[in-house]
């Protein structure tokens, strides 16, 4: 990886990071551009440092193999009500940015960095404090309060993970800037 996409990566990350930790949501209008945006400078990269065949295979294929993943991945936890789609989309433009197999050395490090987030929020009393409160105190689990002191529709307090996405995001810029690659991708 390069510097090329770790920047404007890291920039959309921490963007995004900032209005879900605010607002719950991360808007379509930061990640719908960013899921171009990574594909097209690795693309570009690639252009800029051999032929066409490459840059083809190397960067644009690899870059939509790396969103891919990122997205069925994400899919699957937002189906089981883990995370929200605004979550997916931008772990989506971060695999088009990290491309293949990256991908999955950035995954793995969000789910770090998640579960951490998810831990520090625990223990603070923010997320099992609440939703155990919630349970108890109120049986409409079809409530449509979504802002940051409420549960969402479900009834489930949420946190914000774009901040985990972020942070992994950069932990896997520096591990590969570096050379030490989690996976030994």
């Amino acid at each position: 990886m390069h510097l090329f996409l770790d920047i404007p990566c890291v920039g959309i990350c921490l963007v995004a990071a900032a209005i879900d930790w605010r607002t719950r949501r991360i808007p379509n209008w930061l990640t719908f551009p960013a899921m171009i945006l990574g594909p097209v400078l690795q693309l570009l990269l690639h252009l800029l440092l051999s032929d066409w065949q490459t840059a083809l295979k190397g960067g644009l294929f690899f870059a939509l193999v790396g969103e891919v993943v990122l997205l069925v991945v994400f899919l699957g936890l937002n189906a089981i009500n883990a995370m929200g789609m605004g979550d997916v989309k931008l772990a989506a433009a971060v695999g088009g940015f990290v491309g293949w197999p990256g991908a999955l050395e950035t995954a793995v490090l969000i789910f770090l960095c998640g579960g951490i987030l998810a831990l520090g929020l625990a223990i603070k009393g923010k997320l099992v404090g609440d939703v155990v409160s919630h349970m108890i105190h109120s049986s409409d689990f079809s409530s449509n309060r979504t802002n940051e002191d409420t549960p969402n529709k479900k009834g489930v307090h949420i946190m914000a993970y774009g901040p985990a996405i972020a942070a992994g995001m950069v932990f896997s810029a520096v591990l590969r800037h570096f050379n030490m690659g989690l996976l030994g991708l």
